[in-house]
Order: C-alpha cells, then structure tokens, then sequence
C-alpha cells in the first residue's frame, strides 16, 4: 500500500479493520480458490521455508500456507496496526503465533532478517496508483527473497477501455452488491479506479514485475477482476 493513499489508510483502520472479515465473508469461496491454487505454486518450497507476507491485512493467505507447511517460519508486514491486531489474534486462535514475526509498517522498516524463500502480496500492489511507487513495491519484495524464491501476487486487472470490460462490469457490480459491503460499494469503486486503486492489464503488470526484479511472470488464477500472477527472482 502506499504511504500517500488516505482513503486505502482509511479502508483498513478502526471499526474498518474490526469488521474486514464479516463485511467480506461471502468472498470466501474465492479466497479459498486462489489460495488453492497458491498452494500449488508453493508447493516445491522447502517444509521449512521462510515466507514473506506482504500486507496481510487480516492473514488470509498467511493461515492457508500455515496449514500447508507446518514447519514454516512466517513474516507479517502490514501497515495498518488496527489490521495487524487482529491478525495477530487469529494466529493466537489458530495457534500459528510462535511461527509469525509481525512487524506493523511498510516493508522498507523491516529489519534485514536475511532472505526469504516466497513472498505474498495479495489485492496491495493496486494500492500504489503511482507507476513508479508501485515498481519500487515490487522492488522491495525482490530485494527480500533469495534467488529462485517465488513471489505470488494479486490484483485487481482489466482493460477498462475494451469492450470485454463493459460486459464485465456489471457483473462485478453484482457481486459487490451481494456481497455484506456497505450500499453503493460498486460505484464507490468505479469512482476510485485510478484515484485510490489501480486497475492494471495483464501485460501491465507483467511488465511491472519484469522491471522490478522478477522473470517470466505467469498468469494463474482469474476470478472477475481479482487476478493472480506467479514470478521468480532470477539468479
């Protein structure tokens, strides 16, 4: 997320944060999808392998891998501290705590705890609206991960001049309609793109994370506009 995007701070702070998981429960099937797939990435990483979690607001993707490598070691970066105090009693709960270092701000504070086998960074990079802001990003993640590792993002991607985005709209609408958010959610998004939220093609943001350090980006998962991509840090 970037430090600059106020209504992406607001987003994720006080009731906004105590509410994320109710006010988007009925998108679970889709998390539960990409996560799936995440899972099939991931899963050549060694069982104990370090994993960066990049703006992992609640821990979603952070107690999927949990489950899949029960003797990884997990690194939670999330700049919202009202986002982190809940993740941190999820991981209480689940009893994930002892294998989670959680560090509340940007990537760019974390101390250098050496490299990291993957990383995560699932709907954040959409936050950083400014290209150059949103390479640095990236940049971060690859300066953080070993050689080979994985980084797995995801983000909101269409071409919002093309005819398939004018059919596709209204059925995001939809879902955003039906989902438990509060009214008017849909157009509140469509205000948004490219103010608050940056809505990427395919090729964009491959290129994106070509020029931040990552190789042959591949396109993995799809669900409306959430898409998923997985790249590596050549050697």
């Amino acid at each position: 997320m970037s430090r600059n995007n106020a209504d992406a701070k607001a987003a994720f702070a006080g009731e906004n944060a105590k509410n994320y998981d109710k006010t988007r429960a009925s998108l679970k099937v889709v998390k539960d999808a990409l996560h799936f797939c995440m899972k099939q990435v991931l899963a050549t990483l060694p069982a104990d392998a370090r994993i960066l979690c990049v703006g992992a607001g609640t821990g979603d993707e952070l107690f999927a891998l949990a489950d899949l490598f029960p003797a990884a070691r997990f690194t939670v970066v999330e700049p919202s501290a009202d986002m982190v105090a809940v993740c941190r009693d999820k991981a209480q709960s689940k009893g994930v705590t002892d294998r989670c270092h959680f560090h509340t701000g940007y990537l760019d504070s974390l101390e250098d705890a050496g490299p990291f086998d993957a990383a995560t960074a699932i709907l954040v990079s959409q936050f950083c609206v400014v290209r150059e802001e949103r390479v640095a990003f990236f940049q971060h993640i690859a300066d953080r991960l070993r050689t080979g590792g994985i980084l797995v993002n995801a983000d909101l991607s269409a071409d919002l001049e093309s005819a398939e985005f004018r059919g596709l709209w209204p059925v995001w609408a939809t879902m955003l309609h039906g989902a438990d958010m509060a009214p008017g959610m849909a157009e509140k998004f469509l205000e948004a793109v490219g103010r608050g939220v940056a809505v990427s093609t395919d090729g964009e943001i491959k290129t994106l994370l070509t020029e931040s350090g990552f190789e042959d980006p591949v396109h993995f998962f799809q669900f409306l506009m959430i898409h998923g991509w997985f790249s590596r840090k050549p050697a």
